[in-house]
């Protein structure tokens, strides 16, 4: 005689199966920080800005045909579906490797835009949160939510500036 179970509910005792009974096993693990060159930052931000760029090219492409499409009488009208004037542009002027043309000096600025931002976003969250003489400083370096704000607002405003050129 065998003891059948719902799907929702555990197996009883009685029943022969061939898993342990789970345990929960707890642990005390406290967080240490883990001190990484700065380099680090520097390409991560590169990488994450040419992954960026390469993921988003077709889409910045077909939302400028889209903008032009009235003014210029393309093909890639914006009364059609987005897809069909992906179509379109693949069909007309080289398939796929249209989508990406003329993409390389966007993709140098957004690897030196992510580069910088993801540089200073770093030293200024570690600058904010080390203890600091000043009480402003010590004020926003105690609370993490302005020391992401304000090191996100650092590290975009020169980023922007040092990339608008």
């Amino acid at each position: 005689h065998e003891t059948k179970t719902s799907p929702s509910s555990p197996p009883s005792p009685s029943s022969s199966s061939s898993l342990p009974p789970p345990t929960i096993m707890t642990k005390n693990v406290s967080k240490q920080s883990t001190k990484y060159p700065s380099w680090h930052d520097t390409v991560a931000g590169g990488v994450t800005g040419a992954a960026a760029r390469l993921l988003t090219a077709p889409l910045d492409l077909l939302k400028i045909r889209r903008q032009l499409g009235p003014l210029q009488r393309i093909k890639t009208a914006s009364n059609k579906s987005m897809w069909y004037s992906f179509r379109e542009i693949m069909r007309n002027e080289g398939g796929v490797k249209s989508l990406f043309r003329g993409n390389m000096a966007a993709t140098y600025l957004w690897v030196g835009y992510a580069m910088i931002q993801f540089s200073l976003y770093a030293r200024t969250s570690e600058f904010l949160a080390a203890t600091a003489t000043n009480p402003l400083l010590q004020r926003i370096g105690s609370n993490p939510t302005m020391v992401a704000f304000t090191s996100g607002a650092t590290a975009g405003i020169c980023a922007t500036m040092a990339t608008c050129a």
